[in-house]
């Protein structure tokens, strides 16, 4: 009897024990995310520690699967096997290339097998949140990001998917933008604008096996991007230590040792010749290198960059950081970098000018090449680029002596991006405040006829840029099959990549798309907008136009007609090409006046009065064709670097300074006529899904977490008894084990 008593307790304690275990689970699985790190993410999913991980997390996908969604894969094995932890140092591997259906035609030997590669990893931002100086990074809530950016440089130059033979490429990570898109969308508007622009083509990346997410190959922004006008003083100096080395009979030690010094002491750039310590023969650079095409004060690369991390840095008087990228001992050559400091100091002294002119008579325009500070204003601007003017601004100094803006570069954080917690805020002309006042553009902004020259252009290129926003839905189109298949499913897994999947806010693909398009298409209509008024109103943060005294226009062989003051173009408008006469009608007895054509000096002259009005005879073979500006300013100083005030007018003559463009939907910059698709061939505009409302998100938030509670309390109050029961039970069958 009291057998058969215990064993029904013993049963009736499997029974509770199984209750009591399912419990348990549901208060698993019904356990609300908290978050619980820096990037938002969940810290759930079985997730360890990346330093105590047995196992590392690899993402297993074949690459006949990615080939087949429509992207060519790059696979990258480093020799040692380990990840790419430093920017600093180059580390040897070998990398194939597997080309998808689209690019099947471009193949060189990478496409053949695994050829010898060297990799490192690039960038400032985006590679910190991942390593730092060779070591993991350590950020709130132990963040790892591998979708890293990186350099590579091939054994030898091959041509990369139709964009060119070189040895050097870059892969962007794009990290930091859902869509995969901004840096694409103005590259290819910048190519079609006819600036200087770095070719690119999506990809997917394997690392050491591992899938690693969606990337661009661009071409590197180095010497050989620029067709000649930028010097390759690397390959001068391996010229020059080559023929040094074989005049002295040097071993292979011993000439990469000459090499190395010749690198880090340009000491020799100055006197144009090399004399080794202690001895009295001078080796002259002329005698082993052909200086036909060569200036040793021009061919310059540099970048506008916060970030003073390399030899080669130091600020221009007015405090803007530059880098010069293609000499970066610079300083050891003090003739070489005396000129460059002195010609960035020369042209920002006439920029910050009242007049435009410096104390050596010279206009800003004598030192930039205009139209490229024009289009690159524009290119930043439709974009709403936070960074323009802090980083990544890259310019070079080309052989005929003007720097040239370009090419574009890196604008992951730009158009309103929401995972930098952008409101989506359109309508403004620039959130620019960590550049601070060190900001040439706050000048031009100053000078009417800079100001006019963006307006006419944004005229001749707003065809475009409608274009490129259209483009969207053919990229939409070719990345989706894969971004939402692969990508996100890999950083929603991956706990090296919580942050990036924590915080898309339950994002998807398409409303990353759909968030991007929709910000671009209301910038442009603003933009367009501000553009159609007389005056546009571009941050003029130079000088304040002083309207005390009036100014008119006539024509002298040609009518010019007055236009509406509200619609876009000028004052006035030439039937044809015609010298013009400028009155300024309240001229005071006595004063100076100064006349400006088009930014430039023209002449001076003193009133009279003002019952005789003071007039000046511009010639038409001093005006453009588009748009014209007249400045007159009062009582320039004689050294024309001070002005009391300034009024101009503005008209337009005949003909186009520049003709338009017409950006195409190119595809990944191939001259393939088929277009890869994920919906048949259809390439309109996928099929629109609600976007997500952030308030609702958050009340549905807030709703799963009153659920949640919920559930907790009522298992509560049915666990609490059944260990009531437990501890009775427990009690009992002691009781009667020991009868």
């Amino acid at each position: 009897m009291r057998y058969m008593s215990i064993k029904r307790s013993a049963a009736l304690f499997v029974l509770i024990s199984m209750l009591f275990s399912s419990c348990l689970s549901l208060v698993s699985y019904a356990a609300p995310d908290w978050g619980g790190n820096w990037g938002g993410g969940s810290w759930g999913d079985g997730w360890k520690d990346p330093e105590e991980e047995e196992d590392p997390f690899v993402y297993d996908v074949s690459t006949g699967q990615l080939v087949g969604l429509g992207l060519s894969v790059i696979s990258i094995n480093t020799v040692s096997g380990d990840y790419v932890t430093s920017r600093l140092e180059y580390v040897d591997a070998t990398m194939g290339i597997t080309l998808s259906k689209e690019f099947r035609k471009c193949t060189n030997a990478y496409t053949q097998g695994e050829l010898p590669i060297e990799i490192k990893g690039r960038g400032n931002s985006t590679w910190n949140n991942g390593y730092k100086d060779g070591k993991p990074n350590t950020l709130p809530g132990d963040t790892h990001t591998r979708k890293v950016p990186y350099n590579i440089k091939l054994s030898e130059k091959a041509d990369l998917f139709g964009m060119g033979e070189r040895k050097s490429w870059v892969l962007i990570s794009n990290y930091m933008d859902r869509t995969n898109m901004r840096n694409k969308l103005i590259y290819d508007l910048s190519a079609n604008m006819g600036m200087t622009y770095t070719d690119s083509v999506y990809v997917n990346l394997v690392l050491n096996g591992e899938y690693m997410g969606v990337y661009m190959l661009c071409e590197k922004i180095d010497e050989e991007l620029f067709s000649g006008a930028v010097t390759d003083w690397n390959e001068l100096i391996e010229d020059f230590a080559k023929g040094i080395a074989a005049d002295r009979q040097l071993s292979d030690e011993e000439a990469k040792l000459l090499e190395d010094e010749l690198t880090e002491n340009l000491s020799w750039l100055d006197d144009g010749y090399y004399r080794k310590e202690g001895e009295k023969k001078k080796y002259r650079l002329s005698d082993y290198v052909d200086m036909t095409n060569v200036s040793l004060t021009n061919g310059f690369l540099i970048e506008y960059d916060g970030y003073a991390d390399e030899e080669s840095f130091f600020t221009t008087n007015h405090g803007v950081p530059l880098k010069i990228k293609n000499m970066e001992y610079i300083k050891t050559s003090p003739k070489t970098f005396s000129y460059v400091q002195s010609y960035f100091n020369d042209f920002e002294d006439a920029l910050y000018s009242d007049t435009f002119y410096n104390s050596k008579g010279k206009h800003y325009s004598d030192y930039i090449d205009v139209n490229s500070f024009v289009d690159y204003y524009i290119l930043n601007a439709i974009i709403l680029n936070v960074e323009f003017g802090y980083k990544s601004m890259f310019m070079h100094m080309d052989k005929e002596g003007k720097l040239v803006l370009g090419p574009c570069w890196d604008y992951d954080w730009s158009s309103g991006n929401p995972f930098l917690g952008a409101n989506g805020e359109y309508n403004k002309w620039y959130n620019d405040g960590r550049a601070g006042n060190n900001h040439w553009y706050h000048q031009l902004y100053g000078d009417p006829w800079f100001v006019n020259l963006v307006q006419e252009r944004w005229q001749q290129v707003r065809l475009g840029i409608i274009d490129m926003i259209e483009s969207m839905d053919y990229y939409y189109d070719y990345l989706a099959p894969t971004v939402e298949n692969i990508e996100y499913d890999k950083f929603s897994k991956d706990p090296y990549e919580r942050d990036f999947a924590g915080r898309t806010g339950g994002r998807t693909f398409y409303d990353e798309y759909l968030q991007l398009k929709t910000f671009l298409e209301k910038r442009f209509e603003w933009m367009d907008e501000q553009f159609n008024k007389r005056d546009p109103d571009i941050e003029k943060l130079g000088y304040d136009a002083d309207n005390s005294f009036s100014l008119t226009l006539e024509g002298v062989e040609a009518e010019l007609k007055p236009k509406e003051k509200e619609s876009y173009g000028a004052d006035f408008s030439a039937t044809e090409k015609t010298d013009v006469t400028v009155q300024v009608l309240d001229a005071k007895a006595g004063q100076s006046y100064s006349f400006y054509v088009n930014g430039l000096y023209f002449s001076s002259a003193v009133a009279e009065g003002k019952e005789q009005p003071l007039s000046v005879t511009v010639t038409e073979d001093m005006l453009d064709d588009g748009v014209n500006v007249i400045c007159v300013m009062k009582n320039v100083s004689q050294d024309r670097l001070v002005a009391e005030g300034v009024n101009y007018i503005s008209f337009t003559m005949p003909g186009e300074k520049r003709e338009a463009v017409t950006v195409g939907r190119l595809l990944a910059n191939t001259n393939s006529t088929q277009k890869p698709s994920n919906n048949g061939g259809n390439n309109e505009k996928p099929q629109e899904k609600p976007s997500v409302d952030p308030e609702q998100e958050k009340e549905e938030h807030r709703q799963k977490i009153d659920e949640t509670v919920t559930v907790i309390i009522l298992i509560a109050l049915i666990v609490l008894p059944i260990g009531g029961v437990c501890i009775w039970f427990i009690v009992k069958l002691r009781k009667n084990l020991k009868e």
